[in-house]
């Protein structure tokens, strides 16, 4: 079973994804940067999904700062912001999702993702 630390400043979006992902992932949720970061840094992932607006550290500051400190696992962005598309380019991440969610593409590209990373 994959491990994935999902970092959402919404409890309700974590508690939902938790619901649509939890049979066939150990989800990790977090609500803020400092945690995902503290999280990612205490174990392995398979896959960290930040959402890009978070308080304390945004998810591109987090983004870096793993990245820095040598963790590699593949990440996923996730913002309702319009230039989504080019931040995920800057950021160098495995995938970006658009906020709202739909749920089906979010697990089809968590599917991608961990096959690919499997590889």
């Amino acid at each position: 079973m994959s491990v994935i630390l999902i970092a959402d400043d919404d409890q309700d979006v974590l508690d939902c994804l938790q619901m649509v992902l939890g049979e066939s992932h150990e989800i990790i949720g977090v609500t803020n940067g400092e945690e995902a970061v503290a999280q990612a840094k205490a174990r392995p992932f398979d896959l960290i999904v930040l959402d890009l607006m978070m308080p304390l550290l945004s998810g591109g500051e987090v983004v870096r700062q793993l990245r820095a400190e040598g963790v590699r696992a593949p990440i996923m962005i996730a913002s309702a912001a319009d230039d989504l598309h080019r931040r995920a380019m800057e950021l160098d991440v495995a995938a970006h999702i658009t906020k709202p969610y739909d749920f089906a593409d979010f697990e089809r590209k968590i599917v991608q993702i961990l096959a690919r990373s499997t590889l």
